[in-house]
């Protein structure tokens, strides 16, 4: 590679490369397969995304339930996002179609958030996505 800015031209033979050059637009992808989204706030509110805060039953510290959403999800997918009254390092577990722990209407998915080192459930924001 030369720096042409430095001086030298390139040897014959070989080709200037121009950088950070703008290439034609490609096709449309294929449409995603996200049945659902949102952002959660600590306190349980649908901060964007496809779901509603009517979606969501914040159901204790760290508790989050998921309910009449419209479509039954058979995967969910939780990121921790970086607003919390707590602090900490939470870990998320996410699990689908429970049982208990949620009221009747918002057993559809749920969330708890742990940290790992007291073993307290913190407030923490988060993305959903359901599949």
């Amino acid at each position: 590679m030369i720096d042409a800015e430095a001086g030298p031209s390139c040897p014959d033979g070989q080709q200037l490369l121009t950088w950070n050059q703008q290439g034609p637009a490609g096709p449309q992808g294929a449409l995603g397969t996200a049945l659902g989204h949102a952002q959660v706030g600590y306190n349980g509110s649908v901060q964007g995304g496809s779901l509603m805060s009517a979606n969501v039953y914040k159901n204790g510290p760290g508790r989050y339930c998921f309910g009449n959403l419209g479509f039954t999800p058979e995967t969910a997918v939780v990121t921790l996002g970086w607003q919390s009254p707590d602090g900490g390092n939470p870990i998320a577990k996410v699990a689908l179609d429970v049982d208990t722990g949620c009221p009747i209407d918002f057993r559809q998915a749920r969330v708890i958030l742990v940290d790992p080192v007291t073993g307290t459930t913190p407030d923490y924001m988060f993305y959903i996505h359901f599949n």
